[in-house]
């Protein structure tokens, strides 16, 4: 038992090491948190081109900051937080990286037009969540 319980802890070391976005990755982000933001963004119609895949991270920093209103978070585990989502996804046809974006960015549309469901006390707490 303790020869499997070392096998999984080393393989645990091994995975998290591996779901960890690259240091260059986090600086580039974090010197790049403010992108300009699309035309059409806020309309569900939107959707992403070619050409913006590479500021998708920024996106969903803009959509979180927009919706939740953040001003007392850490920006770097944020950072780092949807940076590892976006590794984390395989290159699947369908279920991948620009799919989760776009479901993230129809749920940003739907709260964005809908602020009034939310109790203040729903709003504290999404806030606590992402300020880990």
């Amino acid at each position: 038992m303790h020869k499997t319980g070392l096998l999984n802890e080393s393989n645990m070391q091994l995975l998290s090491l591996q779901i960890k976005p690259c240091s260059h990755d986090i600086m580039n982000f974090l010197e790049n948190t403010e992108v300009n933001i699309p035309s059409g963004f806020d309309d569900f119609r939107w959707y992403i081109s070619v050409e913006e895949e590479p500021i998708m991270p920024q996106m969903v920093y803009h959509m979180l900051k927009t919706v939740v209103g953040f001003t007392d978070m850490n920006i770097g585990l944020l950072v780092d937080f949807i940076l590892t989502v976006r590794k984390c996804y395989r290159p699947n046809p369908y279920h991948n990286w620009e799919h989760a974006f776009n479901v993230s960015h129809c749920m940003y549309n739907i709260l964005l037009r809908n602020p009034a469901l939310f109790t203040e006390v729903e709003v504290i707490y999404n806030r606590y969540q992402i300020n880990f």
